[in-house]
């Protein structure tokens, strides 16, 4: 791609592109430099610095010391503005501290302090430093995160103040109780505290006592043994709480009024600390939402608190604990289970109240055999249960299937929920399944026998009919039968039969009876009928024509006899009328559109008409319009007449014909027009064409054969928005023709190039801002010329050249350059 584009960016203020360059990788912002010398060091000034495993992992011996100087000179740059963001995350940070290139980390933090930084992330691999000082003492930091995996104990200095800190994340690190507690207690306004996957050492409290705290995750791991510590908590506006740890020696939380959700991944050193786990679970006693995996479970001897707000609770572990947190519970609405290594002896206790009062959803993972009794107790006593959603093992499927059947009381009909529901209900469920799958049904139970018979949506696809033999083709046609004449059906909602198939079966033997099929949807108040005929040698019935219910009719006729319409004709609910590849007479069709009163949408695609001096459409309802007409050659003495008030959309694709007499088109959005020529005669019918649309905003003309012009277009003053397809000598009569013309869209052919001389429209000079031309070729160079010369208020002009070979873009681009560097408009694209 090939670009001239005025450079605007550079005029920018420093800050600004500064600000751009922040969203490059680090190297992309320094080879900016090079693009003028207003970007010369301005990558010093940059926002965020963010040094990653792709480009430490490229550092050699003959370039790591470059490397070092570029980074002391990005971050102590004078005149340099604040930091944003300084990060440094990479594997290979510790290969290279082996005396002779030691990176200077501790002076990098310290230069990104000096600099107001709000945002440290390190990630610090096998490193064996410790963090200098200053990096705890700086006001402006707001968010830090800190991955030492292998690193150097994690030590906090004596003197803490980080007064604006609001996010902390520390991960994979050794952390000294005395150092820990005193980085937690310095950080006055802290929203966000997360310690994963780190260690304690020389710790007898994890102190948290901070008003401000949202969110807090604690991922501590205690060597067995060494789990004799208290971990106190003191956060009232504290909203989510995540715990993941072995059960310590006791736990002091208090004041957790805004808990909102909490997942607890806990397991036990030792059975002494039964008693600490419930002070846990006491602790954070108001939480709406709770996710509990328990590993390795102990009996308990005490009772878990009462948790009044829990609502949502997802448990995972052993069913020892589940039944003590049902109790517990009186609230619960939603209950998800994976349960492991299931006794069964402690499912005959008395139900706890959530069941019977509030448990509307449960769902019970990787179902195995040895938990029908859960599932029986579950369905047993939920009063108020309406969803039981069980995921099956594959092995276990079956043995579910036949203890929920084989039990007195039906477990499968709880189940089956469904098949309560009112017949109609039901007959809209089984509208979505392909026809083959709702008979299926039938098989469910007696409520389901039959019930295909009422379904809203019969499709008859290419798939179902092709796969029809002589053996089973009298079934399917007994079997259409009963489905569409059926006692007592419901209506129907569409009938739709598709399939190059039809035709193969009509022999004489096995005729299909299309139109008692379509007769038979009729009479259920059809609403919707879709038929594909290819080589189809039948007409319609009559009835179809005087269906009161039919809001949408689609018709293809491919190859199929003349399409007639009878002389009674009153389709006065139809707001659709689509029809393709079909032969109409003229008075049928005439016939037809003259009593469709309230159609909204017509279509007729690539048809063709017979016998006919007008095609008639006056439909005041009328909104959009597609008209794709096949004339004979020699055979084009028609008129076209159309009055439609409240037409939007008109697309019309045929040959010209005798006359167009397009009145009343005043609500007209958008026009698409496809035409060309059989004779020289119609050149003044296709400007009557033009005329009728001429209150059009978006047109987009595709002009064939085009022959020259003896009379002018009329002004069409709304249109904004033209795409143009053909040659040139009529696209210069439309730009004179759309004064206020903003977007032009251009693909010539056979360019002659000798009207460019001509007087400039006024769309170039007053409104058109947009140009796209497509399919550029060299001999079209004097046209762009013109249009820039000529457009006052151009913002945009873009050449597609990429049509072309390799060698002729190439020249194209060459060509057009040394023109579109002399232009003075805003922006010119080549691509």
């Amino acid at each position: 791609m090939a670009m001239y584009v005025e450079d605007r960016i550079s005029n920018f203020p420093d800050h600004i592109r500064c600000h751009i360059l922040s969203f490059l990788p680090i190297q992309e912002a320094v080879r900016a430099s090079i693009i003028s010398t207003k970007w010369r060091n301005l990558f010093a000034s940059i926002s965020t610095v963010d040094f990653d495993t792709y480009l430490l992992c490229g550092l050699t011996d003959r370039n790591v010391d470059s490397f070092k100087n570029f980074v002391d000179r990005l971050l102590k740059f004078p005149d340099q503005l604040s930091l944003d963001c300084f990060r440094l995350r990479a594997d290979e940070i510790a290969s290279w501290n082996d005396g002779d290139h030691d990176f200077d980390v501790s002076g990098w933090i310290c230069a990104a302090v000096c600099r107001g930084v709000k945002e440290i992330d390190l990630y610090l691999d096998h490193f064996c430093h410790t963090l200098p000082a200053l990096l705890f003492t700086c006001h402006s930091l707001r968010t830090l995160t800190l991955v030492a995996k292998d690193s150097k104990i994690f030590e906090v200095p004596s003197e803490v103040c980080l007064r604006n800190l609001k996010t902390l994340c520390i991960t994979n690190s050794v952390l000294v109780g005395d150092s820990l507690n005193r980085l937690i207690s310095n950080c006055h306004v802290l929203e966000d505290l997360a310690f994963d996957e780190c260690s304690v050492a020389n710790a007898r409290e994890i102190n948290i006592q901070i008003p401000s705290l949202k969110s807090l995750y604690l991922d501590f791991f205690f060597s067995i043994g060494d789990s004799n510590y208290v971990v106190v908590i003191n956060a009232p506006n504290l909203v989510y709480f995540r715990y993941d740890s072995v059960i310590v020696k006791g736990y002091n939380l208090s004041n957790m009024k805004s808990l909102q959700k909490a997942e607890i991944y806990i397991w036990f050193d030792s059975s002494n600390y039964e008693t600490s786990a419930i002070h846990l679970f006491q602790g954070i006693c108001n939480v709406r939402s709770l996710r509990l995996t328990i590993h390795e479970v102990i009996p308990l001897t005490s009772r878990f608190p009462i948790l009044h707000n829990l609502i949502e609770f997802e448990f995972f572990g052993k069913e020892i604990w589940l039944v003590e947190f049902l109790h517990c519970a009186p609230n619960l609405k939603t209950l998800t289970v994976l349960l492991q290594d299931v006794a069964g002896t402690r499912w005959n206790i008395d139900p706890p109240s959530c069941l019977s009062f509030h448990l509307k959803k449960i769902k019970i993972l990787d179902y195995t055999t040895d938990m029908i009794e859960i599932v029986r107790y579950l369905l047993d006593n939920s009063k108020v249960l309406e969803k039981l959603i069980i995921k099956v093992m594959l092995p276990h499927i079956s043995y579910l299937t036949m203890n929920m059947s084989a039990n007195g009381k039906s477990w499968l009909m709880d189940i089956d929920r469904i098949s309560n529901f009112p017949d109609h209900i039901r007959c809209h469920i089984l509208s979505f399944l392909p026809i083959k799958e709702a008979v299926r049904t039938s098989i469910i139970s007696t409520k389901w026998r039959y019930l295909f018979a009422s379904i809203s949506t019969v499709v008859f696809d290419t798939y179902l009919l092709c796969g029809l033999t002589d053996r089973n083709v009298d079934s399917f046609k007994n079997f259409v039968d009963r489905l569409l004449k059926f006692p007592d059906q419901l209506s129907l909602d569409c009938f739709r039969l598709s399939g190059d198939e039809i035709a193969s079966w009509n022999d004489g033997d096995h005729d299909f009876d299309v139109s008692g099929w379509i007769c038979g949807a009729v009479c259920r108040g059809v609403k919707e009928i879709d038929l594909y005929f290819d080589n189809f040698c039948h007409t319609l019935p009559a009835l179809l024509f005087t269906c009161d219910s039919l809001l949408t009719l689609t018709l293809t006729a491919k190859g199929s006899k003349i399409f007639e319409v009878p002389s009674e004709v009153c389709l006065r609910n139809l707001k659709t009328l689509c029809i393709t590849n079909s032969v109409l007479v003229g008075d049928s069709l005439n016939r037809l559109i003259s009593n469709c009163h309230v159609l909204e949408d017509l279509t007729f695609d690539e048809c063709s008409v017979a016998y006919a001096r007008e095609i008639n459409i006056q439909i005041p309802s009328l909104k959009s319009l597609y008209l794709d007409f096949f004339f004979p050659i020699g055979a084009l003495n028609y008129v076209v007449v159309i009055n439609a008030p409240n037409l939007v959309y008109f697309r019309y694709d045929s040959i010209v014909v005798k006359g167009y007499s397009l009145s009343n088109m005043k609500s007209l959005e958008k026009a698409e027009i496809c035409i060309w020529f059989d004779s020289s005669n119609y050149e003044t019918s296709a400007t009557h064409l033009f005329q009728g649309i001429c209150n059009v905003r978006s047109l987009r003309l595709n002009i064939h054969e085009v022959i020259p012009l003896t009379s002018r277009f009329p002004i069409l003053h709304n249109l904004i928005e033209f795409e143009f397809f053909g040659k040139e000598t009529w696209l210069v009569e439309f730009l004179h023709c759309a004064p206020n013309l903003k977007t032009l869209t251009v693909l010539l052919q056979d360019v002659a190039g000798t009207r460019w001389n001509i007087e400039a429209p006024s769309c170039l000079s007053f409104h058109l801002k947009k140009i796209k031309i497509s399919d550029y070729t060299t001999d079209m160079i004097e046209i762009v010329r013109y249009l820039l010369d000529n457009s006052m208020v151009l913002e945009k002009l873009i050449i597609r050249v990429n049509a072309m070979n390799a060698t002729r873009a190439s020249k194209a681009r060459s060509q057009l350059l040394p023109l579109l560097k002399s232009s003075k408009k805003g922006l010119i694209v080549i691509l």
